[in-house]
Formats: structure tokens, C-alpha cells, sequence
């Protein structure tokens, strides 16, 4: 395929014909020199910024090369000039009408699905019943699939940026329902999506009140904890106070933020730090408005430019996605929590140093003395893959390194196929070229199953699946608080 700063036009000059439209062509060349303009004085800043600096400058840059793509436009835009003439103009209409329409009711932002995936009814559907709740969490215990079970549980932490269907995500989709499937007993955390009225919540009450309380709430004496994200990282913080962590699997996450951060980590300074605290007081909490609007520019050739084009200048309606349906679906989250989380993890780095005090132990990685179990994302522009290796080369412990070839949420939402791979490296990360070099490829299955073997002999002998006591629960899931809109 041809090479172009857009990938939208290198499809297009793949196409048979394409070499015969010297406008576009003309438009592409000057767009190509003016891509490569930027990446030079990016390359030449370099000499002079410190990686933090240059990080920043790179997404900024690359935010201006994406929105300055000629396929954002109808006369750079052979696909939408296509579609305008084999629809006799019907195309134009229809994307002026989602184009006023969005302008209108959604911010000016393209809708990335259709909205097809409601939680409970065809998302986050996996039957359970809701065992625990404490008002920052409800504990929700899946219903067996199988006769029998592992005798020790398996608990799902969630990132609280987010509702708990990204782990539960649809039918064939859902990691939730497939290690249910396997034969264990699974657990999971729900978080509140809260308001400005409930007060505040710091980072250590979402240890203690959060996770901790989940596992204590639960019988067993030992559970095994998977997360995801910043759920991983204060299951990392957990599992490092000595409590009921039997073995801990962590996907997408960062324990040490001393590495590459990527732009997110670059960006939160004292200075940004001191804004935030402006705009949204410890008394208060960050909207999911913000919060999708500081994902977006992270990626804006998926979340804007992308959709924008194909229901402005195509016409199109956005298709069915219950990953971004759950994305569009976000959740508030505690603004003191918020800013102590990104000073104490991305600013300071106490848990990586040793120096992190909840409940009045000090800890740090180091403390982590379980097996765990690491998912990178090699596409994943959120959570660096190598860092979050870097942080799993710290514990003790038998460590399983396994990288999937996809995004921060691709990652995720992963299941078994026949397309499906994933690599498996070396326990100890150095640096990313040394770790793919010695690692191997694992083809026609996903790290879902992997992660499950792995689990297994760690899971203690096969019992009898668990049946509650009706007195035991709460309210059927998925509960609550994933039905709370922000």
C-alpha cells in the first residue's frame, strides 16, 4: 500500500484509477510536504526539549497533520465525491443534516455508534446477582455456567473511568462471561458514577473502600484479582498491602509512571495540576464530558475526524458498536480522587519509589510477592505497553508478559479466533525491540485463553459450583450504578 501521514488516502491511492486524479494528487503532494515540514521541526525540537516536552509537541503535532488531511474536505475527498454522485446529491443533504444535527445537540462531535447497546438488555447482560454495596462500590457475584468451579474466586476490578461493561461488553465480547464459561467463580466491582452532591472520595478511599472492601466482603480467604487500567493500578496497590490477593492479572496498566507515559503523562504537570484544581474542586467531580474530551484528543483521527467524515461529507449514520456505545456511556468521577490519583502515580511516582501510604503502610511494587499476569496493548496510545512491563519487571513472583497486537480497549476485548494472536516474551523487560525479539508468537487463539490456563493450576482443586442464599442478595445484575447516566 502506498505510504501517506493519513491512512485514509493511502487506501485511496491503492485503489485502481487513483493515479489518474492530478487534482487530488496535487493536494495529496502538498499535504505529504507539509506532514513532513512538521515531523522535521518536531525532529529538530527534539535536540533541545526533554522527552516530556517533546511528547506533548509530537501530539500536538500530530493533531495538526491529522486535521489538516485534504480527505477532511469534499474537494480532497474522492470517496465522498463518489458517493454525491451516485446518490445525485442525496449524500450532501444527508450529511448537512448530521452535520446540523450534532452541532446542534451533541456539541458539534460526530456520534461514534447508533446506540444500538443498552447496558443490562444487551451489554454488561451476563446473569449475577449483586452481593455487597457500600456506596463507592457494588460487589457483583456471576451466576456458574458449569457443575463446578475453581475453589478460588476470581475478582474483576474495572477502571472507574468507565462503566464495568468493558469487561462484560456484549455476547462473544464479554471476558466476564468467558471466564465464567472456564469455570470459575467470578466476582466483579462496580463503581458509582457520581454527582456533585455526594461530596468527595480521595484515592486511598478507593483502595479501602474500593477494592479492599470487595475482597473482604467476599468469603474466601484467597481470591485472585484481575484489572484493568487504573483499576489495575490500585489492584497493584492492593495486592502490594499483604491481604487476600492469591495471584494478580493486570491488563493495560501502569505500576511505574518513571517511563514512557506517552502524551497523557507529558501533559500533567504542577501547573496542570493546579487548573484542574481550579476548575473542579476537591468537593467536586470531573464530568465524563471532560474526561471524553481529554481521550479524544489523544486519538482524534478515531474519535473525530474519522466519524466526521463518513456523516458529514458521505452522509452516513454511525453503525452498531457496543464498545463505543460504553465509551459514549461515561462516567463522573471524584475530583479530589482525580488529582491525587495523577500526583501520587503520573507526577510523583510514590508506588514505583516505595514511598505510597494507604492505611498507614507504606508500600511500593516492590511488596507485590504474588504471580501476576501482564496484557500490553501494542497499538495502545493510552497505557505504553513497555512501561506498563517495566513496572511488572519490579515485582517478585512468577510473571507472565503477554502483549496483544491491538489498542488500549482492542486489547480488552480480545476473544478466541481464528485471526487472533499475541505474543509471549520474556518475564524481565529491558526495552521494547530486546523484549519482541525474544518473544514468541502465538497464533489462532487469544491471551483470553492463555490467561485462563494460566489461572488454573493456580485456582486450587475443581468444588462444587456455589449456589446464594436468596438472603445473600442485594439485586440481580448488573446492578445500579452502570445505569446511573452522567
Amino acid at each position: 500500500m502506498p505510504k501517506s501521514h493519513d491512512p485514509r488516502i493511502a487506501a485511496e491511492l491503492a485503489r485502481p484509477g487513483s493515479l489518474a486524479m492530478p487534482g487530488f494528487l496535487a493536494m495529496v503532494a502538498a499535504y505529504e510536504a507539509l506532514a513532513a515540514g512538521i515531523d522535521g521541526g518536531v525532529k529538530l525540537a527534539g535536540h533541545f526539549n526533554s522527552p516530556d516536552k517533546q511528547s506533548v509537541l509530537r501530539l500536538y503535532a500530530d493533531m495538526a497533520i491529522t486535521a489538516a488531511s485534504p480527505w477532511n474536505t469534499f474537494i480532497g475527498n474522492p470517496a465522498a465525491q463518489r458517493e454525491a454522485f451516485r446518490t445525485s446529491g442525496g449524500s450532501l443533504i444527508n450529511g448537512l443534516v448530521n452535520f446540523w444535527t450534532d452541532a446542534r445537540h451533541h456539541n458539534g462531535f460526530p456520534l461514534l455508534s447508533d446506540g444500538s447497546f443498552e447496558v443490562g438488555v444487551n451489554s454488561g447482560d451476563t446473569p449475577g446477582d449483586v452481593v455487597f454495596s457500600n456506596g463507592l462500590i457494588e460487589l457483583i457475584l456471576y451466576r456458574p455456567t458449569t457443575k463446578k468451579v475453581r475453589a478460588v474466586p476470581l475478582l474483576a476490578v474495572p477502571p472507574p473511568i468507565g462503566k464495568l461493561p468493558i469487561m462484560d461488553l456484549t455476547k462473544g465480547k464479554s471476558w466476564i462471561q468467558f471466564m465464567v464459561n472456564s469455570g470459575y467463580s467470578v466476582y466483579a466491582i462496580s463503581w458509582v458514577n457520581p454527582d456533585n452532591s455526594m461530596g468527595d472520595m480521595s484515592f486511598e478511599d478507593y483502595i479501602l473502600k474500593g477494592v479492599v472492601a470487595a475482597l473482604e466482603a467476599i468469603p474466601d480467604p484467597k481470591v485472585n484479582v484481575a484489572a484493568l487500567c487504573l483499576g489495575g493500578t490500585m489492584a497493584a496497590i492492593t495486592a502490594a498491602l499483604k491481604g487476600k490477593v492469591n495471584t494478580a492479572s493486570f491488563f493495560v496498566t501502569y505500576t511505574d509512571f518513571s517511563g514512557n507515559t506517552g502524551p497523557m503523562g507529558a501533559m500533567i504537570t504542577d501547573k496542570a495540576l493546579g487548573k484542574m484544581s481550579a476548575k473542579n474542586p476537591y468537593n467536586e467531580v470531573v464530568t465524563a464530558k471532560q474526561m471524553r474530551d481529554a481521550f479524544r484528543a489523544l486519538n482524534m483521527l478515531e474519535l473525530f475526524w474519522g466519524p466526521a467524515v463518513q456523516q458529514w461529507l458521505l452522509g452516513q449514520k454511525p453503525g452498531p458498536s457496543a464498545l463505543l456505545d460504553w465509551n459514549a456511556d461515561g462516567t463522573n468521577l471524584f475530583a479530589k480522587m482525580h488529582l491525587q490519583y495523577l500526583r501520587a502515580c503520573y507526577l510523583d511516582n510514590l508506588f514505583a519509589k516505595r514511598k505510597l501510604v494507604i492505611g498507614g503502610q507504606t508500600i511500593g511494587i516492590s511488596d507485590i510477592d504474588v504471580d501476576t499476569y501482564w496484557v500490553g496493548g501494542e497499538l495502545d496510545h493510552i497505557v505504553k505497553w513497555g512501561s506498563c512491563f517495566f513496572g511488572a519487571s519490579q515485582t517478585s513472583g512468577d510473571r507472565r508478559l503477554v502483549l496483544a497486537p491491538r489498542g488500549h480497549l482492542g486489547s480488552i476485548v480480545d476473544p478466541p479466533s481464528d485471526r487472533a494472536s499475541y505474543l509471549v516474551g520474556p518475564s524481565t523487560y529491558t526495552d521494547d525491540a530486546s523484549w519482541k525479539a525474544n518473544a514468541v508468537k502465538v497464533s489462532g487463539s487469544s491471551w483470553w485463553a492463555d490467561h485462563a490456563n494460566w489461572l488454573e493450576p493456580r485456582s486450587g482443586p475443581l468444588v462444587d459450583a456455589p449456589i446464594l442464599d436468596p438472603a445473600d442478595i442485594l439485586y440481580a445484575a448488573p446492578g445500579k450504578n452502570v445505569l446511573v447516566k452522567a
